[in-house]
């Protein structure tokens, strides 16, 4: 059971989920986190936990109405930014693979020490081909 997400974060994270998500449609997504979303890695605040983040970010992401709809790109690209500004690292990773009626799905998700982290399905990247890697790495 994580620990209730300080005030201060619940409005961090917040105005993440309002702001990343559209800027997904009109910013290049490298751009993106190289930009606003990456920024620096901090130093770890021992105030919040991850858990309680994916929680609450979670939660909006499902609240949200268009264009703030949850994939995983948004997710994923909202909790990277997140976890930086908390100082504990992960790489945002984009895949591709192909369905069984040859089209080509995408996926993002996150990555911390090479292992899966906070995904909300079981076995969500097998058979993808990671084709591009923004790394959190430690300050």
């Amino acid at each position: 059971m994580s620990r209730r997400l300080p005030p201060i974060w619940r409005a961090r994270a917040t105005i993440h989920c309002l702001v990343a998500p559209p800027l997904v449609h009109v910013i290049a997504l490298p751009r993106l986190v190289r930009g606003w979303v990456g920024g620096t890695l901090r130093g770890i605040d021992p105030t919040v936990d991850d858990d309680s983040i994916v929680e609450w970010v979670d939660r909006l992401l499902r609240w949200l109405p268009l264009p703030w709809e949850t994939t995983c790109l948004k997710r994923s690209l909202v909790l990277f930014g997140l976890f930086r500004h908390a100082g504990r690292p992960a790489d945002l990773i984009i895949g591709v693979r192909r369905a069984s009626d040859r089209k080509l799905e995408a996926h993002a998700w996150l990555e911390r020490d090479g292992n899966l982290c906070y995904e909300p399905d079981r076995n969500p990247v097998k058979g993808y081909q990671a084709i591009d890697r923004y790394a959190g790495q430690t300050p």
